[in-house]
């Protein structure tokens, strides 16, 4: 199973999507981009890679995140979900993204934070070798440093925790 992992980035904002996309890749990820979730649906029925993430804003015009997710998980059960979103304290996010356990990255957030969020949840899922190391968190899972924690605040999730050459 020596393979890029692939991730299905989704936002109706194109400075986003494209933000989120870029640091993957950097991150040595195959990614897909949609600005939509209907845009999204195309995507992932017309790539010719099996999607291992999708990560996805949750308030969209067209189509929601937690429907996108639930209609591409009918399909792939195995699919791993990652919400962003600027609005934490939301109904839609509290009642279908929070509660019903999924992670969440609140916008705007570091560059570090997504990336360490995106190695938890494909690690939920795979016991990957070789992926994309991230500076400063040790070497793969459990190393020194992997001080990430999704803690549950406010009635919302964020990252906390980076390490101390991530603190602002």
């Amino acid at each position: 199973m020596d393979r890029e992992l692939t991730i299905l980035a989704v936002d109706d904002e194109p400075q986003v999507v494209d933000m989120v996309a870029s640091v993957l890749r950097m991150a040595g990820y195959r990614v897909h981009t949609a600005t939509g979730g209907w845009d999204a649906v195309q995507v992932y029925e017309n790539c010719p890679d099996r999607i291992d993430l999708l990560v996805t804003d949750v308030i969209m015009p067209d189509l929601t995140g937690p429907v996108l997710a639930q209609r591409l998980r009918q399909k792939q059960p195995d699919l791993q979900v990652l919400f962003i979103s600027g609005f934490h304290d939301a109904e839609l996010v509290q009642r279908f993204v929070v509660q019903k356990g999924f992670t969440l990255l609140p916008k705007p957030f570091k560059v570090e934070a997504l990336l360490r969020v995106v190695q938890e949840s494909i690690g939920t899922l795979k016991k990957y070798r070789g992926r994309p190391s991230i500076p400063g968190s040790g070497r793969g899972r459990g190393g020194p440093g992997r001080e990430l924690r999704a803690v549950r605040a406010s009635r919302a999730f964020r990252c906390a925790c980076l390490p101390a050459p991530y603190k602002s």
